[in-house]
């Protein structure tokens, strides 16, 4: 019965949206109709008449997805609430809202509270605020990706961004020598040494953040001592005291 679960759980919602399409198809001008319609399936809102789609109402209950937004009227998706609703739902949503809220910074502050990648889709100057950037990298580090290249080379707000999300340093060219920042990414995700510098690659002590199982190893003079009638040289990353 197992293996049967994810089919019948999508032929009932299949079965769900045929039967929201039925309905509007019936009378697209009726509002109980809408409502029953979306609250199956939101993206079902895109076959409401005009008057509809600009219902509050009806437009609330078709953002249970967020893609829903863009197909609301324009008056609904200068709504700031409504909005924030879809972005709980999907941060792509964003796209669909108007400039005037994207270029808000009240709204800014909002929206990167409950999403911070909310900040790829604000406006040009926003993106420029540092209270607004560090607000978004600090909810989530890979909003550093669609920094202004000038913020991408502001070590505090990058810093910032590493120590949530280590593998933003990808976007963080400017300090792949830098040791401490190097340093915060791999603590928070090891597999942000790939953006490291060369030099870096090959520090011992960034190697043993990387994979601290090893220290033991590295401290161990019968490892060591088998490591060197291997490879003829001692190793750069054992114990200085060995």
């Amino acid at each position: 019965l197992v293996p049967l679960l994810p089919r019948f759980m999508a032929e009932k919602a299949l079965k769900g949206l045929h039967a929201s399409i039925d309905l509007v198809i019936k009378d697209p001008a009726r509002k109980d109709y809408a409502l029953k319609a979306v609250a199956v399936h939101g993206r079902a809102l895109q076959f409401l008449t005009p008057q509809l789609r600009a219902d509050k109402e009806v437009v609330s209950k078709a953002l249970s997805d967020g893609w829903a937004l863009q197909w609301a009227d324009q008056e609904c998706r200068k709504d700031k609430e409504l909005v924030l609703k879809a972005v709980k739902k999907d941060v792509g949503s964003l796209q669909f809202a108007p400039q005037e809220l994207l270029s808000n910074k009240d709204f800014a502050m909002e929206a990167i509270e409950i999403n911070g990648l909310s900040y790829e889709f604000l406006s040009p100057e926003l993106k420029l605020d540092r209270q607004v950037a560090r607000a978004a990298v600090t909810q989530d580090g890979s909003a550093l990706e669609y920094f202004p290249e000038e913020l991408k080379k502001d070590r505090e707000l990058v810093y910032k961004a590493l120590q949530q999300k280590g593998a933003a340093l990808e976007f963080a060219s400017a300090f792949w020598d830098d040791k401490m920042l190097v340093t915060a990414a791999v603590k928070n995700d090891p597999a942000a040494f790939q953006w490291a510098s060369q030099e870096l690659r090959s520090d011992r002590d960034l190697w043993l953040q990387v994979c601290p199982k090893r220290m033991e190893h590295w401290k161990n003079r019968g490892e060591v001592q088998k490591e060197v009638q291997e490879e003829g040289t001692v190793p750069s990353m054992a114990d200085p005291l060995l």
